[in-house]
């Protein structure tokens, strides 16, 4: 779901989880994502420990194809 004009809720499969994506322009051609996740249980489940590794991973790719 978007949450105009920079935010995004994304409810993800499983119980009580979601995360929150913010978008921060920089210029014409940078954006800036920020994302934190939310879980239901302070302790986080294997299922959800995938979550957060699939998406630390997807981050880094992001910053490493940014890199010159």
């Amino acid at each position: 779901y978007w949450l105009w004009p920079n935010v995004t809720l994304n409810v993800l499969p499983g119980d009580g989880n979601y995360g929150v994506f913010y978008m921060f322009p920089v210029d014409a051609d940078t954006t800036i994502q920020h994302f934190e996740f939310y879980f239901r249980d302070s302790t986080p489940t294997a299922r959800q420990e995938v979550i957060r590794w699939w998406e630390s991973q997807k981050k880094q790719r992001v910053q490493q194809e940014k890199t010159p």
